[in-house]
């Protein structure tokens, strides 16, 4: 009887535990998150991506939606590798334009850093810039 109240206790002590780590996450604004490869470094906001979903226009086509679908304009990479969330490298899409995008058609590569820029008041290449210094911390 002593062992399952031992293997009951250790499952409650470990559901808290598991608790308070998704409460830490879910709280912090921005985490990092490196790894011994390079590739793998991510910048996470959860809330500037809630952010880019509650725009209420596409940026590419400007019609009004419900909700936006936010597009990392330099890619995520497989499996969210080199995922960074960052005004500079996000455009909130409505659902057939980031399909559209995903497909290979407007809006392309060139056609979203053109509306981050003008949304940001730089130019396209200092995004770029901007995207790559983060990628290299």
């Amino acid at each position: 009887m002593d062992a399952c109240w031992a293997w009951f206790a250790l499952a409650v002590v470990g559901l808290i535990a598991l608790f308070l780590i998704e409460e830490v996450y879910r709280r912090a604004e921005m985490k990092w998150f490196a790894t011994k490869e390079p590739w793998a470094l991510k910048l996470i906001d959860r809330e500037m991506m809630e952010e880019f979903r509650r725009k209420e226009r596409c940026e590419w086509c400007k019609r009004p939606v419900a909700r936006c679908e936010p597009h990392h304009v330099l890619g995520r990479g497989i499996g969210g590798g080199r995922r960074i969330d960052h005004p500079f490298n996000l455009v909130a899409l409505c659902l057939e334009c980031h399909r559209s995008h995903h497909d290979g058609n407007p809006p392309l590569k060139c056609d979203l850093l053109a509306i981050v820029a003008a949304r940001e008041g730089v130019l396209q290449d200092e995004i770029e810039e901007e995207i790559n210094r983060i990628r290299r911390l």
